[in-house]
Protein backbone atom coordinates (compact mmCIF):
# COMPACT_ATOMS: atom_id res chain seq x y z
CA UNK A 1 0.00 0.00 0.00
CA UNK A 2 1.34 3.36 -0.97
CA UNK A 3 1.07 6.23 1.53
CA UNK A 4 0.19 9.73 0.54
CA UNK A 5 2.62 12.55 1.19
CA UNK A 6 0.74 13.96 4.23
CA UNK A 7 0.52 10.47 5.73
CA UNK A 8 4.23 9.82 5.32
CA UNK A 9 5.08 13.25 6.79
CA UNK A 10 2.84 12.55 9.78
CA UNK A 11 4.41 9.12 10.34
CA UNK A 12 7.94 10.51 10.05
CA UNK A 13 7.37 12.88 12.95
CA UNK A 14 9.01 16.22 13.48
CA UNK A 15 12.21 16.92 11.57
CA UNK A 16 15.36 16.82 13.67
CA UNK A 17 16.62 20.05 15.14
CA UNK A 18 19.72 21.46 13.48
CA UNK A 19 23.00 20.51 15.09
CA UNK A 20 24.94 23.15 17.00
CA UNK A 21 27.85 22.56 14.62
CA UNK A 22 25.90 23.09 11.39
CA UNK A 23 23.36 25.72 12.47
CA UNK A 24 25.03 28.79 10.96
CA UNK A 25 28.56 28.01 9.86
CA UNK A 26 29.99 31.51 9.50
CA UNK A 27 32.51 32.98 11.91
CA UNK A 28 30.02 35.63 13.03
CA UNK A 29 27.43 32.97 13.83
CA UNK A 30 29.97 31.44 16.22
CA UNK A 31 31.10 34.76 17.73
CA UNK A 32 27.52 35.97 18.34
CA UNK A 33 26.02 32.67 19.44
CA UNK A 34 23.83 32.16 22.47
CA UNK A 35 24.02 28.38 22.33
CA UNK A 36 25.74 26.97 25.42
CA UNK A 37 27.32 24.16 23.42
CA UNK A 38 29.02 26.58 21.04
CA UNK A 39 30.24 28.74 23.93
CA UNK A 40 31.61 25.58 25.56
CA UNK A 41 33.45 24.65 22.36
CA UNK A 42 34.90 28.18 22.13
CA UNK A 43 36.06 27.94 25.76
CA UNK A 44 37.60 24.54 25.02
CA UNK A 45 39.52 25.93 22.03
CA UNK A 46 40.77 28.92 24.07
CA UNK A 47 41.80 26.71 27.00
CA UNK A 48 43.64 24.28 24.70
CA UNK A 49 45.42 27.25 23.08
CA UNK A 50 46.49 28.42 26.56
CA UNK A 51 47.73 24.89 27.30
CA UNK A 52 49.90 24.86 24.18
CA UNK A 53 51.22 28.34 24.96
CA UNK A 54 52.22 27.17 28.45
CA UNK A 55 53.79 24.05 26.94
CA UNK A 56 55.89 26.22 24.61
CA UNK A 57 57.06 28.21 27.64
CA UNK A 58 57.95 24.95 29.43
CA UNK A 59 59.91 23.69 26.43
CA UNK A 60 61.78 26.99 26.27
CA UNK A 61 62.66 26.64 29.95
CA UNK A 62 63.94 23.11 29.37
CA UNK A 63 65.98 24.24 26.39
CA UNK A 64 67.67 26.85 28.60
CA UNK A 65 68.66 24.09 31.02
CA UNK A 66 70.46 22.10 28.33
CA UNK A 67 73.69 24.00 28.91
CA UNK A 68 74.99 25.80 31.98
CA UNK A 69 75.48 29.52 31.91
CA UNK A 70 73.66 32.19 29.94
CA UNK A 71 72.40 30.00 27.12
CA UNK A 72 69.32 31.24 25.23
CA UNK A 73 68.38 33.74 27.99
CA UNK A 74 69.71 35.38 31.13
CA UNK A 75 68.60 34.67 34.71
CA UNK A 76 66.05 37.50 34.82
CA UNK A 77 64.39 36.32 31.60
CA UNK A 78 64.39 32.76 32.92
CA UNK A 79 62.59 33.85 36.10
CA UNK A 80 60.05 35.87 34.12
CA UNK A 81 59.43 33.01 31.69
CA UNK A 82 59.02 30.58 34.59
CA UNK A 83 56.45 32.91 36.17
CA UNK A 84 54.68 33.34 32.85
CA UNK A 85 54.57 29.56 32.38
CA UNK A 86 53.01 29.12 35.82
CA UNK A 87 50.43 31.87 35.30
CA UNK A 88 49.36 30.51 31.92
CA UNK A 89 49.11 26.91 33.08
CA UNK A 90 47.32 27.63 36.37
CA UNK A 91 45.14 30.66 35.69
CA UNK A 92 44.49 30.30 31.96
CA UNK A 93 44.37 26.51 31.57
CA UNK A 94 43.84 24.55 34.76
CA UNK A 95 41.29 26.68 36.61
CA UNK A 96 39.02 27.60 33.65
CA UNK A 97 39.09 24.23 31.89
CA UNK A 98 36.53 22.30 33.95
CA UNK A 99 33.90 24.93 34.86
CA UNK A 100 34.13 26.90 31.62
CA UNK A 101 34.62 24.40 28.84
CA UNK A 102 32.97 21.30 30.23
CA UNK A 103 30.51 23.11 32.48
CA UNK A 104 29.09 25.12 29.62
CA UNK A 105 28.82 22.15 27.30
CA UNK A 106 27.90 19.21 29.50
CA UNK A 107 26.10 20.56 32.57
CA UNK A 108 22.93 21.87 30.85
CA UNK A 109 22.70 18.57 28.95
CA UNK A 110 23.06 16.58 32.17
CA UNK A 111 20.25 18.40 33.96
CA UNK A 112 18.00 18.34 30.90
CA UNK A 113 17.92 22.09 30.26
CA UNK A 114 17.62 23.33 26.72
CA UNK A 115 19.86 26.31 27.41
CA UNK A 116 21.56 28.20 30.20
CA UNK A 117 19.67 30.86 32.17
CA UNK A 118 21.48 33.91 30.78
CA UNK A 119 23.01 33.00 27.41
CA UNK A 120 24.30 36.50 26.60
CA UNK A 121 26.11 36.73 29.94
CA UNK A 122 27.52 33.28 29.22
CA UNK A 123 28.96 34.58 25.93
CA UNK A 124 30.20 37.73 27.68
CA UNK A 125 32.10 35.54 30.16
CA UNK A 126 34.00 34.02 27.25
CA UNK A 127 35.00 37.45 25.97
CA UNK A 128 35.99 38.55 29.48
CA UNK A 129 38.17 35.44 29.75
CA UNK A 130 39.91 36.35 26.49
CA UNK A 131 40.40 39.98 27.58
CA UNK A 132 41.73 38.93 30.99
CA UNK A 133 44.11 36.42 29.42
CA UNK A 134 45.44 39.06 27.02
CA UNK A 135 45.92 41.60 29.83
CA UNK A 136 47.65 39.04 32.08
CA UNK A 137 50.06 37.93 29.36
CA UNK A 138 50.73 41.53 28.30
CA UNK A 139 51.47 42.54 31.89
CA UNK A 140 53.85 39.65 32.42
CA UNK A 141 55.70 40.12 29.14
CA UNK A 142 56.23 43.82 29.81
CA UNK A 143 57.98 43.41 33.16
CA UNK A 144 55.35 42.10 35.54
CA UNK A 145 56.75 39.74 38.16
CA UNK A 146 59.74 37.44 38.03
CA UNK A 147 59.32 35.55 41.27
CA UNK A 148 58.27 32.12 40.07
CA UNK A 149 54.74 30.82 39.84
CA UNK A 150 54.24 30.66 43.62
CA UNK A 151 54.78 34.40 44.29
CA UNK A 152 56.40 33.63 47.64
CA UNK A 153 57.29 36.70 49.66
CA UNK A 154 61.05 36.03 50.09
CA UNK A 155 61.53 35.75 46.34
CA UNK A 156 59.36 38.71 45.55
CA UNK A 157 61.16 40.94 48.05
CA UNK A 158 64.59 40.09 46.69
CA UNK A 159 63.58 40.24 43.03
CA UNK A 160 65.04 42.80 40.68
CA UNK A 161 61.55 43.63 39.42
CA UNK A 162 60.78 45.31 42.75
CA UNK A 163 61.84 48.89 43.17
CA UNK A 164 64.67 49.53 45.60
CA UNK A 165 62.70 52.18 47.48
CA UNK A 166 59.83 49.89 48.46
CA UNK A 167 61.59 46.58 48.90
CA UNK A 168 62.83 47.05 52.50
CA UNK A 169 61.24 48.71 55.47
CA UNK A 170 62.83 51.92 56.60
CA UNK A 171 65.06 51.78 59.71
CA UNK A 172 64.21 55.34 60.73
CA UNK A 173 62.10 55.78 63.82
Amino acid sequence: MRLSEPDSARLAGTPPAPSYLTDGTTVMSWLNTRDHKRVGVMFLIAVIAAFFLGAIFALTLRMKLLQPGPFLMDALSYNRLFTLHGIVMIFLFLIPSIPSAFGNFVLPLMIGARDVAFPRINLASFYLYLAGAAIAIYGMVHGGADTGWTFYTPSSRSSSACSSSGSRPSSRA
